[in-house]
């Protein structure tokens, strides 16, 4: 058997320099962005390989004990550094549940490696971690293709990181051929030169820097995306009401430009009123009153449509935009509204409280955004003023922005001091046509 696994120190103390290098890259992108997932396990893969690498290529096992020793150590160090590295794929994608067993299955390679060692040739020993490296660094390549954090904006990452895996495995695999073919003495002579000490070493540092550049790849990205979760949540806090958590006027106007995005060109705004709820706070107390608007804008969000959307405008006063094509389907959705929070009271652990609703409509284009709100501000005020409890509309020949001029706007603007206020639905609340 001719088996040579040694020679080449000038190749492992470059070996050396180059993953040391590496590791000193990743150490200070460590210092430089904080805190990353699965950088630990990766660390330690790297450093474990790295010693594994230089034994391999310049310990020569044989009658000193101390040799011998070293050989084993090396080799139990390139048994582990694959697991570590598939622990550290599965931190860094952030995937649930545990990464799978390799643990025990390392361990049983190890106690096989070191039963081989026993039989002196260095050759059978070094076939058992070729074997595991090669299976262990296929599975991490298979595990590579779920980087889906990455994924997302890097569709090409997992294929390389995949790719990164693959290298190793295939190295491994050929010496562990080389190995078998030598026993029969038909190893090929590309495949002598290919896992030489020269060579592997080359391969070594290349498979090395390409699974770094993965790591701070792909670490790039998940704390890019950390950092996107934390600038949406605080934009998210920004639009949002702390005590409903209904959107505020400023997620008002976001949500309006993002349904500008769409399809909608005409939608229904109805300004909401509850009716005097000034008595529940003089009478229950603020905090009795803040429990009411909670409840409120729970009532009114499980109400509206899913395309809908409501918004405490301030105070007792709430904004729902009906995204629709028809006056009446935004009629329809304030009748539901109205009869959602009249129909049954609200529950506030010391006494029930009944409350009713006025509500101002206007229906134009979506454009016309700012003035529809404006027309339902105004015709809420009149619903106040009817009785409340109440639903002004406007009439055919009132001012539905986008439909009629800006100038007759203007002069049919007196169509707001007078209302009809005969009509009664089937709640008993008076709607007034404006």
């Amino acid at each position: 058997m001719n088996w040579d696994p040694v020679s080449g120190a000038n190749a492992a103390v470059w070996l050396a320099i180059v993953l040391g290098l590496q590791v000193l890259i990743v150490l200070l992108y460590r210092w430089a962005n904080g805190v990353l997932p699965g950088l630990r396990p990766f660390l330690i893969s790297a450093l474990l390989s790295l010693a594994g690498a230089m034994i391999r290529l310049t310990v020569h096992p044989g009658n000193d004990a101390w040799q011998n020793a070293f050989a084993l150590v090396g080799g139990v160090a390139l048994i582990v550094a694959p697991c570590l590295l598939h622990l550290a794929q599965h931190r860094l994608q952030r995937r649930h549940g545990r990464a799978l067993p390799l643990r025990s299955a390392a361990l049983i390679a190890v106690v096989a490696y070191l039963a081989w060692a026993r039989i002196g040739d260095p050759a059978v020993r070094d076939l058992v971690v070729d074997v595991w490296r090669a299976a262990v660094f296929s599975l991490c390549a298979w595990q590579a293709r779920h980087f889906r954090r990455v994924s997302e904006r890097h569709p090409a990452l997992p294929g390389v990181a995949a790719a990164a895996s693959l290298l190793p495995a295939g190295g491994a695999a050929a010496h562990a051929l080389r190995i078998v073919l030598d026993v029969f003495d038909w190893s090929p002579h590309w495949l002598t030169v290919v896992t030489q000490p020269g060579s592997a070493a080359v391969f070594e540092a290349v498979t090395g820097t390409l699974l770094t550049f993965v790591f701070v790849a792909a670490a790039t990205c998940a704390i890019r995306d950390r950092y996107l979760d934390q600038a949406r949540a605080f934009a998210d806090q920004a639009e949002r009401d702390p005590l409903t958590n209904l959107i505020n006027r400023r997620g008002l106007e976001q949500r309006l430009d993002r349904l500008a995005q769409t399809h909608h060109r005409t939608i229904g705004v109805l300004v909401i009123d509850v009716d005097y709820f000034k008595s529940v706070n003089d009478r229950f107390g603020h905090l009795v009153g803040d429990l009411v608007l909670q409840k409120i804008a729970l009532r009114l969000s499980a109400t509206v449509r899913p395309g809908d959307f409501v918004c405490r405008f301030g105070g007792e006063e709430f904004v729902v935009v009906v995204p629709c094509r028809e006056i009446d389907d935004a009629h329809a959705a304030a009748k539901r509204l109205r009869h959602a929070i009249g129909g049954e009271p609200f529950e506030t652990g010391e006494s029930d409280v009944s409350l009713t609703i006025s509500i101002g409509l206007a229906f134009g284009l979506l454009d016309d955004a700012e003035l529809l709100l404006r027309d339902a501000d105004e015709r809420v005020l009149r619903a106040k003023h009817v009785g409340r409890n109440t639903i002004v509309i406007p009439t055919e020949d009132g001012p539905v922005r986008g439909f009629i001029a800006t100038e007759q706007i203007e002069e049919q603007a007196d169509l707001f001091d007078w209302f009809d206020a005969g009509t009664e639905d089937l709640f008993g609340a008076t709607e007034a046509p404006v």
